[in-house]
């Protein structure tokens, strides 16, 4: 049997400042148009008489978003919500035509779906969040007031009656809806920043990506939200280390030392060395000497970043230049941290949280460069996704 999941859920984000709870400080994001896109699935069912191999069913998944707001939150999920009698809106993912064989597959499915769609409307989202040094929504899934219903698929029965009564003859049949509702909790708002709607991407957020794009935008996401500063810090600075690897010829050093010379340093350091440990030490020692270069981390990185295009960040309407002494205080923030020194708690997190503002645009960026730079070609039939087994 295959179904037809529907599943409206609304997304969820930490709307206060960072660590504190005020509602006066709440904050929440709207889209000004309703987002609506169509994606090709494809359902193999072996269950077919006279298709041994599977027979295909091929439809559309519909994926909606937009803002609900006071005047239909009874009619989408049961809730209510103001303070101080604000309106209060809140983004609903909606994904209309889930085809599976089981309540099991559609809650995975739906939940990959929406997995992706979170993470790019947050990336969407931060490009209109001018206070990232207090406010670091991450848009998440709040399944617990997910509204869900499904119903037999209709193209399946009219195939499945149709091969039934070439073998065995016509039969009876009955159509069953299903519908169930979570409802609880409420949200409440304070002020609200209006997104147009042309900028989000739904189609492609869920096509294969690019495994550098993949990896950059989840440490990007996990650093957003409730996290502690450290955590927040360490996700965006992992960013900065994949960078430096993968775009290293274009970091503008050079090498201090010629292979040659290398080789001599590392022939007289064997002779002063017993047998015992010469592989071990000539091994490291060579090469550290081939990577030592006349330029520093922060100029490398610098360079990296001039090279993509990445020079300022616009914060609260300003720009902002991004220069050799601001990526020196995030490099001594990690090296700190790694190096245990010891310093006020307070102080510590000062320096964490400056330096998270900071690569929450650097690598903004970074994302938005790498992301034109490994463009995935859509086919021609569009982009489809796979709901059922293949043997």
């Amino acid at each position: 049997m295959i179904y037809s999941y529907n599943v409206k859920v609304p997304l969820s984000y930490n709307c206060f400042e960072i660590n504190t709870y005020k509602p006066d400080l709440e904050t929440r994001f709207e889209i000004e148009n309703e987002v609506v896109t169509e994606i090709n699935v494809v359902f193999r069912a072996y269950d077919i008489t006279g298709y041994p191999e599977g027979y295909d069913f091929r439809d559309t998944l519909e994926i909606r978003l937009y803002t609900t707001r006071d005047e239909n939150l009874d009619k989408v999920t049961g809730m209510t919500a103001s303070i101080k009698g604000a309106v209060a809106p809140y983004i609903t993912c909606e994904i209309n035509g889930i085809l599976v064989d089981g309540e099991e597959y559609a809650i995975k499915f739906a939940e990959e779906i929406t997995g992706k769609i979170c993470k790019e409307v947050s990336l969407v989202l931060i490009r209109h969040n001018f206070n990232r040094h207090l406010f670091q929504p991450r848009i998440e899934p709040n399944w617990r007031m997910a509204v869900w219903n499904h119903s037999e698929y209709a193209q399946y029965m009219a195939v499945k009656d149709k091969a039934t009564e070439e073998g065995d003859g016509a039969r009876n049949r009955i159509v069953r809806v299903h519908d169930n509702m979570h409802m609880v909790d409420a949200v409440y708002i304070m002020s609200t920043i209006t997104v147009n709607s042309n900028e989000f991407d739904l189609g492609s957020c869920l096509y294969p990506k690019d495994d550098t794009v993949e990896f950059l935008v989840n440490e990007y996401y996990s650093a957003l939200g409730s996290e502690k500063l450290k955590s927040k810090f360490f996700h965006l600075f992992t960013m900065i280390e994949f960078v430096e690897q993968k775009y290293e010829k274009y970091n503008g050093a050079a090498t201090l030392l010629k292979s040659d010379e290398v080789d001599h340093i590392i022939d007289v350091i064997k002779s002063e060395l017993t047998e015992q440990n010469k592989g071990r030490i000539v091994s490291s020692v060579k090469d550290l000497l081939l990577k030592m270069n006349d330029t520093g981390r922060a100029q490398k990185l610098l360079n990296i970043l001039d090279w993509m295009g990445i020079k300022k960040y616009r914060r609260f309407g300003d720009d902002s230049t991004i220069d050799k002494n601001l990526l020196d205080e995030i490099i001594g923030v990690r090296n700190k941290s790694f190096h245990g020194a010891a310093e006020k708690e307070s102080e510590a997190e000062r320096k964490y949280g400056n330096a998270v503002e900071k690569l929450l645009y650097i690598n903004e960026q970074i994302i938005e460069y790498v992301r034109k730079e490994n463009q995935v070609e859509i086919p021609e039939e569009g982009y489809v996704l796979i709901t059922g087994r293949i043997k």
